[in-house]
């Protein structure tokens, strides 16, 4: 009987059967991670790309578009270099790369929102 410690009688096994129309294929978020999660090893390469896709052309792009047709400068240039410093802190911050990814493709929609806005509003 000492072989009967590590079995319990208490509970019966469950088992659960799933069919065909039952089982769950992955959303497009779950995509979406695996992607980033494939992309971990140029982490280095992903920061660079941050620093200069930021620092040549979407700042300045932002910056003189909504300079030129009389946008709100001082808040659109507070909003892109805060988004800027967040991925320079964060990929210098050794933050998990899914942060870090993350954070790069927010400013990168935020910012084409506001290119967006600045050209709208010339029409």
């Amino acid at each position: 009987m000492a072989n009967d410690k590590n079995i319990s009688y208490r509970t019966p096994a469950a088992f659960n059967y799933q069919s065909a129309n039952q089982i769950a294929s992955p959303g497009i978020w779950d995509k979406y991670l695996s992607f980033v999660d494939t992309q971990k090893p140029y982490a280095i390469a992903w920061w660079l790309g941050s620093l200069m896709l930021h620092g040549c052309i979407l700042i300045p792009i932002n910056f003189l578009l909504v300079y030129s047709f009389d946008g709100p400068t001082a808040t659109f240039l507070f909003i892109s270099m805060t988004l800027f410093f967040i991925n320079v802190i964060a990929n210098m911050g050794s933050a998990a790369f899914r942060f870090t990814f993350n954070s790069f493709v927010l400013s990168i929609a935020i910012h084409l929102l506001m290119i967006i806005w600045a050209l709208a509003n010339i029409l």
